[in-house]
């Protein structure tokens, strides 16, 4: 199998019978695949660490269960991809499209996320608290409605529907509202969770967790 560049150019040649063998060895041997041409491949489950692919184009690949911890993925087109259970640990994913992307259970630890582009609401489902940076990143609603994401959103499972909270807007399953123009039923699972989270504070005395309770010494 050969892997080109999207301008047709051999970035590596083996007599491997699939291209997922192919690039685990390219990756292996450490090989330069900077805007390689991988559209469509089947990669489920390789074991990809440390590739180099500035650039490369994985439109509409099968990444699921790949491990590509500690890439270089930046500007890399991952349009229409399948990543669910990908691991992108650790990698840096600059100015990369994953516009159309389905996510699910992907692991985002320690990834740099900046000017990266987005707009399936699956994402939302994904760990991001571990995130390293994710300046200038943006969530594509349907192609119509660009939101620029500017700290990780309040996500709530257990109402309805799914209810992400993007600042000035809420996804509603996978239904977008601004602020001022709630429905009813988003109106009431706002106010669901805020009595969840009221409740869950009912009778207790909230205090700086820097400055601990003191323990309570049993008597002798």
């Amino acid at each position: 199998m050969i892997i080109y560049s999207t301008s047709g150019k051999v970035l590596f040649k083996a007599s491997d019978k699939t291209i997922k063998t192919t690039l685990e060895r390219a990756v292996d041997q450490e090989i330069d695949l900077s805007y390689a041409d991988l559209r469509g491949g089947k990669f489920k489950g390789a074991s990809l660490d440390g590739l180099r692919g500035h650039g490369a184009c994985f439109w509409g690949a099968d990444l699921t269960g790949v491990d590509m911890g500690g890439a270089d993925l930046k500007f890399c087109d991952f349009r229409g991809a399948e990543m669910v259970d990908t691991c992108l640990a650790a990698s840096n994913l600059t100015g990369a499209d994953m516009r159309g992307a389905y996510f699910e259970s992907a692991i985002f630890e320690g990834v740099v996320l900046d000017d990266v582009k987005i707009s399936c609401s699956s994402f939302w489902n994904c760990d991001l608290q571990s995130l390293k940076s994710f300046k200038g990143m943006v969530y594509s609603h349907k192609g119509e409605t660009e939101i620029l994401v500017k700290s990780i959103p309040l996500v709530v499972h257990g109402l309805p529907m799914r209810l992400v909270m993007l600042g000035k807007y809420v996804l509603w399953g996978s239904k977008l509202y601004q602020s001022g123009a709630f429905p009813i039923d988003v109106q009431r699972a706002l106010f669901r969770t805020w009595m969840m989270v009221d409740r869950a504070f009912e009778g207790h005395l909230l205090h700086d967790a820097t400055n601990p309770n003191p323990k309570s010494i049993p008597n002798a």
